[in-house]
């Protein structure tokens, strides 16, 4: 009996391992039948990317409109009656400004062990030519004559004593802008759709501007007849500075690789100017004529404190490539940029004698400070790597 159970126990294992080792061992899983979960927004896998990735690159092209307060060149006159007093019409010239272009190039890393942390080293450069003729309306002979109908002359506004009343002037306003900037930022995810990119950076300016204004200006020669004399008016300025610049990116994630994306920022910098301007006329109401030869010129250079306040908008698209190693991210932005009272001209005049002869050395001065602006928009094409 004791044989017969042991040998009953020993098949009955036998078959139970057998069985066993037909559906598998401890280690099997039985298949999950859901779905996997969905992969996480773009956004948020792309800084960075993965373990290896360290740098970031973004070329810009610029293409923008300048403008500049306080350097028009004068204003138009209109007389239309020969009576005294006659009918006048005055009109401000402003400068006619041109489209420019310009680039930037933005080049970034990430810190060690990433934790969203970057450092930013970004260099912007703009070019504007601007030119602008003014033309007047005058015959010679018949204004010999004091007779003043359909006249137009312009007037010019740095010295409308030595630069006189012109039948043409030409205006020719040249910039060439810089801007350098090392900033330090950090990415956070406020939702899956929104993420923010505060940073503080560290500005540097560079500016250089030209401007020209050449006329065809009104004379009496000795027998008191009217003709033209070449004045101008030449100014260079030149700015710089450096100082803190704070502000954050944005962006907004509402489709598939497509962004709304956005930026602001303001800096104060503190630097300085030097301003060159020469000017080349005739003096009038001296008892000569043809007037004498006039030149001027004025110089300033000081140390101050300019303020800068800049926004953009714009949409943005981008897309994993290299198996999920590099992002590419092209953007379309509308760009603004603003300089407080960076312009320091100054307009001159001199007051002309009441007796003929004698002349007066009197000087007025005015400060002409505008602001320097641009607007304009911004291809960008930024790599992660």
């Amino acid at each position: 009996m004791n044989k017969w159970f042991a040998s009953l126990l020993l098949l009955s294992s036998s078959i139970a391992t057998s069985n066993l080792e037909g559906w598998g061992n401890s280690d099997y899983k039985i298949p999950s039948l859901q779905s996997p979960p969905p992969p996480p927004p773009l956004h948020e896998v792309s800084f960075p990317l993965n373990i290896d990735q360290e740098w970031f690159v973004k070329p810009s092209l610029l293409v923008w409109r300048p403008f500049q307060d306080q350097i028009d060149s004068g204003f138009t006159s209109v007389m239309d009656s020969p009576t005294d007093p006659f009918f006048e019409k005055n009109k401000t010239q402003n400068v006619n400004f041109n489209w420019g272009t310009g680039a930037r190039l933005t080049i970034g890393k990430y810190l060690p062990h990433h934790e969203q942390w970057d450092v930013i080293l970004a260099s912007t450069f703009f070019y504007s030519d601007t030119k602008t003729t003014v033309h007047g309306k005058a015959n010679l002979s018949t204004l010999s004559a004091s007779n003043p109908n359909d006249i137009i002359l312009f007037s010019d506004g740095w010295n409308p004593t030595i630069l006189g009343a012109s039948t043409e002037t030409d205006l020719n306003w040249l910039i060439n802008y810089f801007t350098w900037d090392l900033a330090l930022g950090r990415l956070f995810s406020l939702t899956r759709k929104v993420v923010v990119h505060p940073f503080i950076c560290l500005r540097s300016m560079l500016i250089f501007e030209k401007y020209t204004n050449k006329n065809e200006s009104i004379d009496l020669d000795a027998n008191s007849n009217f003709f033209t004399r070449r004045t101008t008016f030449n100014a260079n300025n030149s700015v710089w500075g450096i100082g803190p610049r704070i502000g954050s990116d944005f962006s907004y994630y509402f489709s598939h690789g497509f962004s709304l994306q956005g930026s602001l920022s303001g800096a104060i910098v503190m630097g300085r100017y030097n301003i060159q301007e020469n000017l080349k006329g005739f003096m009038p109401n001296l008892g000569t004529m043809p007037s004498p030869t006039a030149t001027l010129k004025i110089s300033d250079e000081t140390t101050n404190m300019h303020a800068n306040l800049e926004a953009n908008i714009g949409l943005g698209w981008e897309k994993l490539v290299r198996n999920h190693t590099v992002r590419v991210a092209p953007s379309f932005i509308f760009e603004v940029s603003n300089w407080f009272l960076i312009n320091n001209w100054a307009a001159t005049n001199i007051p002309i004698p009441s007796t003929p002869g004698q002349p007066d050395w009197g000087m007025n001065s005015t400060r002409r400070m505008g602001d320097l602006g641009f607007l304009g928009f911004t291809i960008n094409l930024q790599i992660d790597f």
